[in-house]
């Protein structure tokens, strides 16, 4: 049988995993930036554990003018990103991506997916990560630090892919500073 929802999976995944080479490659232009949320609690990501005891689900950066060292491998990428002037080094695995959106395209796509599969994830053992890894397969500063980025509270809610608690972490950010 024909696991047509692996196969789109993966090739949705291709995507960003395109875009985040030719950024490693060509560097951003204009006013691209994207908004990368994922999982924290995937084992195979390496965060800092300050940052993982204040995002401990989920976390959306923002890879715009300030990033540095982005690496993209076969099953994750490294970034360095500045948190309040501390310079950290992300290692996020694709299998914990759940959305990206590069809102001066009014582009994204959304990976829940790997929302609903990151526990089943964890449970696995290394063998069998690699596997499904196989199968399914920023910066700038952190999401507090890039609020004025986003034009208006309407342009956030226009965003058709951005993760629902993402676009409300950014109105309610947005809000507070208007």
């Amino acid at each position: 049988m024909i696991n047509y929802q692996n196969i789109l999976n993966k090739n949705l995944l291709q995507v960003f995993i395109e875009i985040l080479k030719n950024i490693e490659t060509n560097g951003l232009s204009g006013t691209n930036h994207l908004y990368v949320t994922f999982t924290t609690k995937n084992s195979r990501n390496s965060i800092p554990k300050w940052l993982l005891e204040k995002y401990q689900t989920e976390m959306t950066i923002v890879v715009q003018n300030e990033y540095y060292h982005l690496s993209v491998k076969k099953n994750y990428f490294n970034i360095g990103l500045s948190f309040n002037n501390i310079k950290t080094d992300l290692k996020i695995s694709f299998k914990s991506v759940i959305s990206f959106v590069d809102p001066s395209e009014n582009f994204g796509l959304n990976y829940q997916f790997n929302k609903s599969s990151d526990s089943e994830n964890n449970t696995l053992n290394d063998d069998k990560k690699d596997e499904e890894i196989k199968q399914n397969e920023t910066v700038s500063k952190s999401l507090e630090e890039s609020e004025e980025n986003v034009e208006s509270i309407e342009s956030i809610e226009s965003i058709p892919f951005i993760s629902q608690p993402a676009k409300k972490k950014l109105v309610k950010n947005k809000k507070a500073y208007a």
